[in-house]
Formats: structure tokens, sequence, C-alpha cells
């Protein structure tokens, strides 16, 4: 399901069936607050392999720590915590919100994912709607572009309805979780690389660095999106100030302002 959880310093013991067991992810980072026992339908969740015991645990809430910032991990995507803070370019530096083009879906045709009822049918028609709607968006037809947006979305969101003919638990589990990992990927590499990121939230992130950097930047990003197979779009702010996450306001180099909340 998009997720391979490992560990060295794990113990098995039925006894501690629902104790919290320290993990360690593929980006090395350690994951608390896992194997919680029961477990959601539609909760994301793997199966950890310690000797010869096998361990299924839940990474719905689960919160990682890269480079003195905290991101948490959830059904619909993932999140930073940062809290009230503001940030601006200046000449010396650059402030870049980096967004996935059409995420889920591209992820979706990317894997070729479909319904077990569906099939290839309902890829090629799946595709055939993001190659329209990616146009449109390049092209300047809003409308036709955040229609389909909305289509798109809304058919993803269909697979952990119950009452859709879309109904796949199981592919939207593998979507949002190979989302998350695909960004935590890229939000570790660039950090490692001393670009600060402010803000992740569900399929962007804000990166914050000097002039200096600014090709490695590039560079960077270009790498992920050779890895991922997803496009990313870069959109220029010259200040961010943000309550949380899902509060803040974004105003752009032409005075424009982008706010949630």
């Amino acid at each position: 399901y998009g997720i391979l959880l490992s560990s060295r310093r794990c113990r098995c013991r039925h006894s501690r069936a629902n104790a919290d067991w320290p993990l360690r992810t593929r980006l090395g980072q350690t994951i608390e607050g896992v194997g919680h026992g029961v477990i959601g339908l539609i909760a994301p969740w793997g199966v950890v392999q310690i000797g010869r015991f096998q361990r299924t645990v839940s990474v719905v809430h689960t919160r990682i720590h890269i480079d003195g910032a905290m991101y948490q991990m959830g059904i619909g995507g993932l999140h930073s915590c940062e809290k009230q803070q503001y940030v601006r370019a200046d000449d010396e530096h650059v402030l870049a919100d980096w967004d996935v083009a059409s995420m889920y879906p591209t992820m979706i045709i990317n894997q070729k994912l479909a319904p077990e009822n569906m099939g290839v049918h309902f890829t090629k028609i799946y595709s055939g709607f993001v190659t329209q709607r990616l146009a449109a968006k390049h092209s300047g037809d809003k409308v036709t572009s955040d229609t389909l947006k909305i289509f798109l979305n809304g058919s993803f969101g269909k697979f952990g309805s119950m009452y859709s003919m879309l109904y796949s638990p199981k592919l939207l589990i593998q979507t949002t979780i190979t989302g998350q990992l695909s960004l935590l990927m890229l939000i570790e590499t660039v950090t490692e690389h001393g670009i600060r990121v402010m803000s992740a939230n569900t399929d962007g992130i804000v990166m914050h660095c000097t002039k200096d950097q600014e090709a490695l930047m590039d560079e960077l990003t270009f790498d992920w999106m050779l890895t991922t197979n997803m496009q990313l779009e870069r959109t220029e702010y010259v200040a961010l100030a943000s309550r949380d996450v899902n509060n803040y306001c974004a105003v752009k180099p032409d005075g424009k302002v982008k706010g949630k909340g």
C-alpha cells in the first residue's frame, strides 16, 4: 500500500500488542505513535516484519520530524505543523510555492490504478480527463480547468465511499500514502541541502532559500519530478504569514493575495 516500514529497535511480544513501537521509514525518520491495535477500514496501514514476527501498524496521525520541523500524515494528506510564522522574500532570499499538478489523479494514472469492477476502461477514460484538465489550465481556460478539477478529485474521493461504484478503499490508501511519502522524500532532499521548508499541505510545499541556492532548488525539484513522474508548478511569493497550515495569507509579486481560513 505504498509504505515500507522497518525497525531494528523493536521487540515483538504478544503481551504488548497495543504498545507504541518506534519505527523507522526508508527516509530514516523515526515514526512514533503507531501500533494502536484496532485500525479502521480505510486507515493507511502496513505490515512490519520484525524478526520472524509481523506487525500491522497504522500511520494515521503519525508525525515525522525532519530538520526541526514536524509533519503529520493522515488519510487526507500530509500537513506541516507550524504555528504563527511570518517569512518574506527580499533581495537575498527566494520564497516559492511548489505545487504538484493534479497530484492524486496523476498518481492513479502512473500506477495504473482502477476499481476492480472497471479495470483498464476506467484508466483510459480517467487519463483522458486529466490530460484535458492540464491542457485547459496551461491555456488559461479557468472554467474548464476548475470544472475538471472538481470532477477528477471527486472521482478519487469516491474510492472511499461504499455507496459509489468507484468504491476501492485499497486504492485510496495506496494513492494517499504514496503521495505523502513522495512529498516527504522531496522535503528531506531539499533540507539536506540547506533549503528551508516553511509549509507543506497535501500536494505542495513552500520553500525559502537564498538567491545563491535557487539554482540548486530548481535542480532538486527537477530530479524529484524525474523520479516520481509528476509535475511541479512554481509560484513566487513575496511574503507568507500563517497561523497554521490551514490559516494563512500569501502575497504574490503582482500584489494578488492567496489565502485560506
